[in-house]
């Protein structure tokens, strides 16, 4: 009788599993569906070319607290418990949700994006991630990317200086995310165009990323 219950017990934990890894998948294809419905409208809003006073990778760790004490009540309660934590945790659901909630392509608070970019970058150097997390990943960068300029060059600036790794790896997920939605070579062109007219201070690393984006896109 004591083994049957064991074999119950196994097999309910599996199908638990199974349940959330479909649940998962499914509010990732929804997810994907969203992005892709919403193309063009992200190419034709106006993005936000301004960058900000500093980056919350910078931030010593008195200001980081202050940071997170002063925007708690609209931060997910996940993302607050594994504070710090995020490129270690082994639970791929808690990563997802976690990434979920600080969502890069529909921010209600602007102020929140240099720790939404943190916890994306954190959560992308998490050696525990699946196929669907990462898809997900490279959504967020484009959306970084198209979405926020301002604060994605000035970023990648600090990145160039501090980690390179983390440079090429942002540069590439976002290449992957233009390949896999198939954008034309000459709409990126366009994308690189309009940055360049309006942050003119950063046109040497906005001609660096065009070159190693076109550099690594396949042709369209």
């Amino acid at each position: 009788m004591k083994y049957i219950y064991i074999i119950i017990s196994f097999l309910f934990f599996i199908s638990c599993s199974q349940n959330q890894r479909e649940t998962r998948k499914l509010n990732q294809s929804q997810l994907n569906l969203q992005l892709t419905n919403n193309y063009n409208t992200k190419i034709l809003v106006n993005p936000n070319f301004n960058s900000f006073q500093s980056i919350f990778d910078t931030l010593s760790l008195l200001k980081k607290n202050e940071y997170i004490k002063e925007y708690k009540k609209e931060i997910n309660s996940k993302v607050l418990v594994n504070y710090n934590n995020y490129s270690k945790i082994k639970d791929i659901d808690t990563v997802f949700d976690i990434l979920v909630s600080s969502r890069i392509d529909s921010i209600k608070n602007i102020k929140l994006l240099p720790f939404y970019v943190y916890i994306l970058n954190r959560s992308s150097n998490n050696k525990n991630l699946d196929g669907y997390i990462g898809e997900f990943i490279s959504d967020m960068y484009y959306a970084f990317f198209i979405n926020y300029p301002g604060y994605f060059y000035q970023y990648l600036k600090y990145k160039e200086k501090t980690n390179k790794n983390d440079l090429r790896d942002i540069l590439y997920q976002i290449t992957n995310n233009l390949d896999a939605t198939e954008i034309k070579d000459i709409d990126i062109k366009l994308i690189f165009k309009k940055q360049r007219e309006k942050m003119k201070d950063n046109i040497s690393i906005i001609n660096t990323t065009e070159d190693f984006i076109m550099k690594n896109t396949d042709e369209k």
